[in-house]
């Protein structure tokens, strides 16, 4: 073969080839390009899912802190729990031991009773003893008069010496006989008038109603005026009315001697002490209501005096109680009370305090004792009361000497309330004001 042709068939070749070869690389060229193009997409579909998970794992971060701070919760919550089971075992075990110790004090009470109720039947037994042989002297004496009267009127020798004589014995004889007459009607443990006890004491008090306050007073005046009609004032608490004080109305409850409920009334505030805890109502009607008598200023009340409290303990019907003046320096926010050991319970408070053998008014109860061991426990034998002393002296300030005066005319003390501003808003500070407001 010629060189010539040799060297066509190459180039032919070679043309051929770089032909080929163009294709294939165009073909790599566009294979390349679309690699590429899916790599570009997959790599955004990565960073969506990459996405995807980083919020997958911030929820469940968030997840993780929610049930780690309810997991907490639930921990205080029981730690809360097994507290409040311990305080309440601890709550149960001294309410168990104050009834026990409860029990024991009314145990103690009760034997005390006895004991009080022996010593009282020992001196009656006493005191029939000594007037039993008191009356034998007087029979022995008034029989030797007998005798001796008879031997006057028979003997002949009869003087008038001896008739002056007889006479004087007689008077003698009457004369003792009417001081143990006296002294057995005078003695108020052998001889108790109920009726008028009941009419001194319980018959002039009654239950007080205002707002959420229950307590009891005591109708201290009853006159009726021109027109027929009858003012009535009544003591009690300030704090049984304090609701008054914001307008809400007052109710009271007056009962027959037989305890119903016989009418009621509405009230009317118009005198109050912060400082005593002392209040005056006045109630205007159709019938006169049975009052009760204080007793004089210069009746002395001591310590171991018997005394009857009267009230309508948790809003019953009035009864009495009976103990004695326990205390006359209970001192309380600065103000001097006096104590009871007459029995007392909520229900009380406002009810008058008297002197039991007079049946004469000597003060108001204001408040039962208690102590606070988780709840408020009464004390019954532990009542407060204002005195008649400082009962006194605020009717004095207060221009209401008409209340224990017959003397002095209601008229002066309505006028002055007439020009008096009591229902404003207090401008003054003084505790005994008719505008003071309860705190």
């Amino acid at each position: 073969m010629k060189p010539s042709a040799k060297i066509g068939i190459i180039g032919g070749v070679a043309i051929l080839y770089g032909v080929i070869s163009s294709n294939a690389l165009y073909s790599l060229m566009r294979r390349t390009s679309h690699l590429e193009q899916k790599i570009k997409e997959e790599k955004a579909i990565s960073l969506e899912q990459q996405e995807q998970i980083d919020f997958l794992k911030k929820n469940l971060l968030d997840q993780k802190r929610l049930d780690q701070g309810q997991n907490n919760a639930i921990q205080q919550s029981y730690s809360r729990f097994k507290e409040q089971k311990n305080n309440l075992r601890g709550l149960e075990q001294r309410l168990s031991e104050q009834d026990q110790a409860a029990a024991e004090k009314f145990g103690e009470l009760l034997k005390n009773i006895d004991i009080y109720r022996a010593d009282l039947q020992e001196r009656l037994s006493a005191w029939n003893k000594a007037f039993s042989e008191k009356d034998e002297k007087q029979n022995k004496k008034l029989a030797f008069l007998k005798r001796y009267f008879l031997s006057l009127a028979q003997g002949v020798g009869t003087t008038n010496k001896s008739l002056d004589q007889l006479s004087s014995d007689l008077e003698s004889l009457a004369s003792s006989s009417q001081e143990i007459f006296t002294s057995l009607a005078n003695n108020p443990v052998l001889y108790r008038d109920s009726d008028a006890m009941f009419a001194k004491m319980v018959s002039p008090t009654i239950r007080i109603s205002c707002h959420l306050e229950v307590g009891s007073g005591t109708f201290m005046y009853s006159k009726v005026d021109d027109d027929g009609k009858f003012h009535n004032y009544i003591f009690t608490a300030l704090h049984v009315v304090a609701g008054a004080l914001e307008g809400r109305p007052i109710q009271i409850t007056a009962f027959s001697n037989s305890g119903d409920e016989i009418s009621e009334f509405g009230a009317e505030l118009v005198e109050v002490s912060e400082k005593l805890d002392l209040a005056l109502l006045e109630v205007n009607s159709d019938q006169y209501f049975n009052s009760a008598t204080i007793a004089p200023r210069f009746r002395n009340v001591e310590v171991f005096d018997p005394v009857c409290a009267v009230g309508c303990p948790l809003g019953y019907s009035p009864f009495p109680t009976e103990g004695e003046i326990s205390s006359k320096s209970k001192v309380l926010g600065g103000t001097s009370y006096w104590m009871i050991n007459a029995p007392t319970i909520f229900g009380n408070s406002g009810g008058g305090i008297y002197l039991s053998e007079t049946g004469e008014f000597i003060g108001v109860l204001t408040r039962v004792s208690a102590y606070n061991n988780f709840i408020n426990i009464a004390v019954p034998h532990m009542g407060i009361m204002v005195s008649k002393d400082d009962i006194y002296q605020w009717l004095d300030e207060k221009n209401l000497r008409f209340l224990y005066d017959s003397s002095v005319s209601e008229e002066e003390y309505i006028g002055q309330r007439s020009r008096s501003s009591f229902g404003k808003p207090p401008t003054t500070s003084d505790p005994t004001s008719t505008r003071a407001v309860l705190r």
